[in-house]
């Protein structure tokens, strides 16, 4: 009876790794004058397979932030268009209000259907005219109006905010 030896690999073993590609490891554990004689088959046919060193290039910033910069604008979602009408971010019942139709008259006077109604933020969609969002004052940045939620704007001096927050928009 013959001892195997438990950490090495066979011949036949051997030689099925190295055709498929597989380079077999010689263990830690192992004299080297074992993994010699052990290995002394093997020698002769991964001798034609040698690793080939992969070129790393250096990468500089820039290019790791241009990089970084092209991933993020493919992961980014993309902005719904609002096909050039006012955007209201706010609900269906706000939207109702006879202010808000009003409003919308003065802005966009001569559309059937004006606006576009969205829970969404001003930011999710893009080719808007005009941006109407309920928060907390009065302020216009580029044409997004923001203004406080409408049962505040029933007030006299809050509607005289509102429209001369009106007259500052852009003429189209």
């Amino acid at each position: 009876m013959t001892l195997v030896k438990r950490n090495s690999l066979s011949d036949f073993q051997r030689a099925i790794l190295t055709h498929i590609g597989i380079t077999p490891w010689q263990l830690k554990n192992l004299a080297p004058e074992e993994a010699s004689s052990s290995h002394s088959g093997e020698q002769k046919s991964s001798e034609n397979i040698k690793p080939q060193p992969i070129p790393v290039q250096a990468i500089s910033s820039e290019q790791k932030q241009a990089g970084l910069a092209r991933l993020k604008q493919q992961i980014a979602p993309k902005a719904k268009s609002a096909e050039g009408k006012v955007l209201l971010c706010m609900d269906a019942q706000s939207a109702q209000y006879r202010l808000v139709q009003d409003v919308l008259l003065s802005i966009a006077p001569n559309q059937h259907k004006p606006f576009m109604l969205s829970a969404q933020s001003p930011e999710a969609f893009c080719d808007f005219s005009i941006a109407w969002k309920i928060g907390t004052e009065f302020s216009l940045t580029q044409n997004v109006i923001e203004t406080p939620p409408l049962n505040l704007l029933s007030k006299a001096p809050n509607k005289q905010k509102l429209w001369k927050l009106l007259q500052t928009l852009p003429t189209a």
